[in-house]
């Protein structure tokens, strides 16, 4: 038999702090499927609550975004959209870009959507408008689409 213990948000959350903050590491890179942001046709997915809550919270569950920046978290791999994507330095929608080069000496995590294996639903199409720090959006395989 095995016993599974189950803890809170809030708890594992502070697991975390501990985790990113005693990090002795040239680099923290953090993997997450759901995205806190997209360009996607359907980004009302990106912005739907169930990001938000990872991003920025809910009532006692604390978000995650302050956090990786807080912390100096580097660069964020997530999954779920069916698309490449590649972001400036962003933190609560705002683009961190103090030395003209965005990517040298981030105060912020760059974030990348690399979502484009597997399901059979097809790859994702972009909004013609994108994001204001999108850096980079591919979408592979259009004629597998």
């Amino acid at each position: 038999m095995r016993i599974v213990r189950l803890i809170s948000a809030k708890l594992q959350h502070s697991s975390l702090v501990d985790l990113i903050r005693f990090i002795f590491r040239p680099w923290i890179v953090t993997f997450q499927h759901r995205p806190f942001y997209c360009s996607n046709e359907n980004s009302k997915e990106c912005s739907a609550f169930e990001n938000r809550l990872i991003r920025k919270g809910f009532l006692t569950m604390p978000g995650l975004e302050d956090l990786y920046t807080k912390h100096g978290v580097d660069m964020g791999f997530w999954g779920h959209e069916h698309s490449y994507e590649r972001f400036l330095p962003v933190n609560n929608r705002v683009i961190y870009n103090e030395t003209g080069n965005p990517y040298d000496n981030a105060a912020a995590p760059i974030y990348i959507i690399s979502g484009s294996a597997g399901c059979h639903s097809g790859h994702a199409w972009f909004d013609k408008k994108p994001v204001p720090f999108n850096a980079s959006s591919l979408r592979l395989n259009p004629s597998k689409s």
